[in-house]
C-alpha cells in the first residue's frame, strides 16, 4: 500500500524526465525510501544495488554483478573501483538508471573521505548516460554530504530528505474509523508506512497494541527496540536517554543529571547526533527562540515513543504476566495521557499544513508558549500557541475526550485562567475538542473533522 508522497514522487518523475543527473534520497529506517523509489520508477527501467556492511572490494564485486544481471555490463567484466565501473558504463551508449542504495555502508571499512572523493570523480565524470540516485538511512551521514567541505558538496541536483508521513496522509491505513481512533492510531503508530502497515482496521486498538508492541517477535518491537537503532554509535545509550524522555520534554541538563554524566559537553554532543539522525527533536517555545536554557528534548518517533513510556522499562514483567494482563495493569488507565499530549502535536501539525497551504494567513508562528510570573508564582505552558501578525497570540486548548462534550463552564474557565497571565498578549483563546461542544457560540471551537479534511 502506497501512500501520499505526491510531491516526492512528481519530484523524482520529473527529474528522470530532466538533463539532470544526480538525485540524493536520505530518510531514517522504514521510512518508505524504497517504495518511493518503485513507485517512482514504475514507466522506467532501473538498476538497484543496496551496498553491504562489506569492504568496499566485495560492494563493488556485487555492483558489478547486480549489473551484469541487468544487461548493463559484459559477464566476465571486473574493476576494483565504483569510478572504474562509472567510467565502463560512460562508454556505453544505453542511458541506465542506477540507484545506490545504504551509501553510509560503504564507510564500514574504507575512510569515508577516499569513498566521497571516488563518488565525486563519478559524478564530475562518468554521468553523461547515467542518472544517479544515492540513498541512505544514516540521516547524520546522508546529510553531512551536503555541508561545504565534503567532497560531494553542491552535486545533487535534486535533493529529498523522506520524513514520515504527516498525520493526514497516515490514516490512509485506517479510513473507516472514527477521528478519535486515527489520533489514537497516530499517536501510538506514528507516520513510519512500514508500521502503518502493520494495523488492522479491522480490530480494536487494544487489540492492535497488543499484536504489534507486546509480541517480542512482531515487527513493532523489533523496530521499537533494535532497527532503528542500527547505525548508532556504541557509545549512545539511547536505550537510557528514551528511557529518561519518555513521553516527555527534557533539558539537556536533566538528562545529563539522569544519566549521572560528566559536566564536560559529552552529552550535547549525543543529543546533537541523535537529533541530526531524526531519532529526537529539540525544540524552544517561540517565546524563547534562540533561548539555549529554554531547549528541550523529546523523542521524535510516536512508536519508539510508546514503547519507552510503557514497555521497554516492564519487559521483564511482559513476560511473566503476558500481554493481555500487562495491557490493563501497565497501559489501560494511561494510555488517554498519552495520546492527548500527541494529539496536541496533530493539532500543531494541523495549522501548519494550513498555513503552508495558505490558510490563516495571519499566523506567522506555531509552536508551544513557556510563561513564567515570579510575582504571581505561576509558570507553565501552552501547548499550542499562534503567533499572529501583530505579534498578539491565540492560544488552542486541546481536549481528548471519548463521549463527554466539552461543557461552556469549562471553556469559560481556562479562557479566564489563561487571560489572567499577564506576560504574553492574548488576542483569544480557542478550542478544540474531539467529542464536540456543549456551547459552541461562547468561543471559537474547531470541528476536529476539519483537521483530517
Amino acid at each position: 500500500m502506497f501512500v501520499g508522497r505526491i510531491v516526492e514522487k512528481e519530484k523524482i518523475e520529473s527529474f528522470l524526465e530532466s538533463n539532470k543527473h544526480t538525485l540524493l534520497l536520505y530518510g531514517k529506517r522504514r521510512v518508505g525510501k524504497t517504495e518511493l523509489i518503485k513507485q517512482s520508477f514504475k514507466n522506467n527501467e532501473f538498476v538497484y544495488f543496496e551496498c553491504g556492511k562489506n569492504s568496499v572490494e566485495n560492494n563493488v564485486k556485487n555492483f558489478i554483478k547486480t549489473l551484469i544481471e541487468n544487461g548493463c555490463l559484459p559477464k566476465e567484466y571486473e574493476a576494483s573501483t565504483f569510478s572504474s565501473v562509472f567510467s565502463t558504463l560512460h562508454m556505453i551508449s544505453k542511458k541506465i538508471n542506477i540507484v545506490i542504495d545504504e551509501y553510509p555502508y560503504l564507510y564500514e571499512f574504507e575512510d569515508n573521505k577516499k569513498i566521497d572523493s571516488d563518488f565525486q570523480n563519478i559524478i564530475d565524470n562518468y554521468l553523461t548516460n547515467v542518472k544517479l540516485i544515492v540513498c541512505g538511512s544514516n540521516v547524520a551521514v546522508m546529510s553531512s554530504l551536503l555541508e561545504e567541505g565534503n567532497a560531494l558538496f553542491g552535486r545533487f541536483d535534486d535533493i529529498i530528505h523522506l520524513k514520515e508521513l504527516t498525520y493526514k496522509d497516515a490514516q490512509e491505513f485506517y479510513p473507516n474509523v472514527d477521528v478519535y481512533t486515527k489520533i489514537a492510531y497516530y499517536a501510538i503508530f506514528g507516520g513510519s508506512p512500514y508500521l502503518n502497515l502493520k494495523i488492522d482496521p479491522n480490530k480494536d486498538l487494544k487489540t492492535n497494541i497488543i499484536n504489534n508492541f507486546l509480541d517480542e517477535d512482531s515487527s513493532c518491537f523489533r523496530y521499537c527496540e533494535n532497527l532503528l537503532f542500527t547505525d548508532l554509535p556504541s557509545s549512545i545509550n539511547i536505550n537510557a536517554i528514551c528511557t529518561i524522555l519518555k513521553n516527555g520534554k527534557k533539558t539537556c541538563t536533566e538528562i545529563e543529571n539522569a544519566l549521572n554524566s560528566a559536566k564536560n559537553g559529552g552529552i550535547n554532543k549525543k543529543l546533537d547526533l541523535l537529533v541530526a539522525m531524526g531519532l529526537i527533536k529539540k525544540y524552544q517555545p517561540i517565546n524563547k527562540l534562540g533561548n539555549f536554557k529554554a531547549t528541550r528534548y523529546e523523542i521524535n518517533d510516536n512508536a519508539i515513543r510508546f514503547f519507552y513510556s510503557f514497555v521497554y522499562a516492564n519487559k521483564s514483567i511482559l513476560n511473566i504476566v503476558g500481554s493481555n494482563r500487562f495491557y490493563e495493569e501497565y497501559i489501560s488507565d494511561k494510555l488517554t495521557t498519552f495520546i492527548s499530549h500527541r494529539f496536541e502535536e496533530i493539532v500543531r501539525d494541523y495549522y501548519s499544513i494550513a498555513v503552508k497551504n495558505g490558510e490563516y494567513k495571519d499566523i506567522i508562528n506555531i509552536g508551544t508558549y513557556y510563561y513564567d510570573n515570579p510575582i504571581d508564582k505561576t509558570n507553565g505552558e501552552f501547548d499550542v500557541a499562534l503567533r499572529l501578525k501583530d505579534d498578539t497570540y491565540k492560544i488552542v486548548e486541546v481536549k481528548y475526550y471519548k463521549n463527554n462534550l466539552l461543557k461552556a463552564d469549562e471553556m469559560k474557565n481556562e479562557a479566564g485562567q489563561i487571560k489572567k497571565i499577564n506576560e504574553i498578549n492574548i488576542s483569544s483563546v480557542a478550542f478544540i475538542c474531539t467529542s464536540g461542544y456543549e456551547d459552541s457560540n461562547i468561543f471559537e471551537v474547531i470541528d476536529v473533522n476539519k483537521i483530517y479534511e
